[in-house]
Order: structure tokens, then C-alpha cells, then sequence
């Protein structure tokens, strides 16, 4: 909604993941794999191109094929995949309104803003999803196809 009113500006933090995984074997035979944690970049990626839509926008990105390496028990799998924190900020505060956080989304209404420390509102989490002040791949999936 934020997207659709002047003066918001959407501030898009996208990091690649990697886990590794181990075989599961049991009498010599590989049954699946142990999925290891995944893991952040410590820095942002730059998408390759991004897409409005009606319930958003899109973020394209290259994500490299699952590898795998190694015989045996010392065979492991590593897959790639993304996180995605997004806020939506307002740069001017319209006249005769008060100084409040202006970043979408915004906690539920019984959270005191008061007692959510502003490091959580500047910094996005990529250990945690469902956080305050921050849409991510998770909590906030589209469920709609734009076709």
C-alpha cells in the first residue's frame, strides 16, 4: 500500500544463502540428506531487475544450481537460496503531523513502539523473519499471481 501514496520510497535488503548438507547413510546406502542451517551473506545483493506489481514488486536474481561433491560419507550437497527484508520509508512528514517512525510495515497496533529499540527499525535481521518494521520472504509471501 505504501508503493501506491507520494513520498514512500522502498528500501529492498536482499542476501544469498548457502547450506551445506550432509548424506544420511545407513549400511552403505544414502537414505536423503541432513539439511544443514542456512546461512547470509554479510552484505546486500543487487537484483538483476526488479517488476511492479498490482500486490507489489518482484525482485529477479540469480540463484546458482544446488551442487554436489565428495563419495560417501564425505559427500555433501550445498543449496542457494535468498532472504529478503523490505521496509517502506516516507522522507517528509506532511504538515501538522506528529514526528513518528514513517516505515511500513509497522507493528501491531497493542505493541508500544516505545519498547521496540530503533536499531530494529534501521537494520534488518536476517537471522529472524516476522520482525517489526520489516516484510520479508517469509511472513509476507504473495499469494496471488500477477500472470
Amino acid at each position: 500500500m505504501a508503493g501506491l501514496a507520494a513520498g514512500w520510497e522502498i528500501q529492498p535488503h536482499l542476501r544469498r544463502q548457502q547450506a551445506v548438507d550432509e548424506p544420511l547413510i545407513s549400511k552403505g546406502v544414502q537414505l536423503g540428506w541432513s539439511s544443514g542451517d542456512m546461512e547470509s551473506d554479510d552484505r546486500d545483493s543487487q537484483p538483476l531487475f526488479q517488476r511492479d506489481t498490482a500486490h507489489g514488486v518482484e525482485y529477479y536474481v540469480h540463484t546458482p544450481n544446488n551442487e554436489t561433491r565428495g563419495t560417501g560419507r564425505r559427500r555433501t550437497r550445498t543449496r542457494h537460496g535468498w532472504a529478503v527484508r523490505v521496509q517502506w520509508e516516507q522522507a517528509q512528514a506532511p504538515r501538522g503531523v506528529p514526528h513518528l517512525p514513517r516505515v511500513l510495515p509497522a507493528p501491531a497496533p497493542l505493541k508500544d513502539p516505545a519498547d521496540i529499540p530503533q536499531s530494529t527499525r534501521l537494520t534488518p535481521d536476517f537471522t529472524e523473519v516476522d520482525r517489526p518494521y520489516w516484510a520479508d520472504e517469509m511472513t509476507d509471501k504473495d499469494e496471488v499471481t500477477d500472470g
